[in-house]
């Protein structure tokens, strides 16, 4: 790994953050939707429909995340680092990019459904939130310049991302 370009070694280190926080917060969300009883309705959140539905997207989500984690290694380790060329930068850095973003969307997801006092910092999920949030702004994977530079790249457009 250690002779990886900078950009895809970056990527390699903090892509299994992402993934992993996306299957904290899913577990989280287990816990709290087993547990959560409506402060108004009095009713148990798990015997809620939306509550089952959102619980199943953030289940798949994390599942799909570490099946593209994986894949962005196999890719990643499969390719002579030492010939990486920018168009194979740019493409590991829209994998990590649209892995990023797919984690935060599912998150994000999980987060319509805990209620107000969810937001509480005792409460795992809305650090789960917060934490991911951040990292899907950062330069290295936000998804909008990710996809920009390869959308250019791809039509043959000069590409000036200093990132890649």
């Amino acid at each position: 790994m250690y002779h990886l370009p900078f950009l895809p070694f970056a990527m390699a280190e903090v892509t299994p953050v992402v993934t992993g926080a996306t299957r904290g917060a899913a577990q989280a969300f287990l816990e709290r939707t087993r547990t959560r009883q409506g402060t108004l309705s009095q009713e148990k959140a798990s015997g809620r429909q939306a509550a089952q539905i959102r619980l199943g997207r953030a289940l798949a989500a994390a599942d799909a995340a570490d099946i593209l984690l994986d894949s962005f290694f196999d890719r990643l380790t499969a390719q002579r680092p030492e010939q990486a060329d920018p168009f194979d930068r740019a493409g590991a850095k829209l994998r990590a990019a649209y892995l990023t973003d797919l984690c935060r969307n599912a998150v994000n997801e999980m987060v319509r459904g805990i209620g107000g006092d969810g937001f509480r910092t005792s409460c795992p999920v809305q650090r789960f939130h917060r934490d991911l949030n951040v990292l899907a702004v950062h330069a290295f994977l936000d998804i909008d310049s990710a996809a920009e530079t390869m959308g250019r790249f791809t039509l043959d457009l000069p590409v000036s991302d200093p990132l890649i």
